[in-house]
């Protein structure tokens, strides 16, 4: 998973890799589930959202503790 920021407002737009060079974007909706099901990871330094499928991690982004 990736995250692109859009030109004209800023704001994030998510993609998974479907297969070999081929991207599909989110949609809000499916990346609003994405978010309720995730976990906070705690690395050294940081918190992050994330994702587990499979036994594969996949991080949604950092925690902005400032907008609480």
């Amino acid at each position: 998973m990736t995250f692109e920021s859009d030109p004209a407002t800023g704001a994030p737009r998510p993609a998974l890799l479907v297969r070999r060079g081929l991207w599909a974007r989110l949609s809000r909706p499916v990346f609003y589930e994405l978010a309720t099901l995730a976990l906070e990871a705690l690395p050294p330094g940081e918190s992050t959202l994330e994702v587990w499928s499979a036994g594969h991690r996949f991080p949604l982004g950092a925690i902005d503790d400032s907008a609480v």
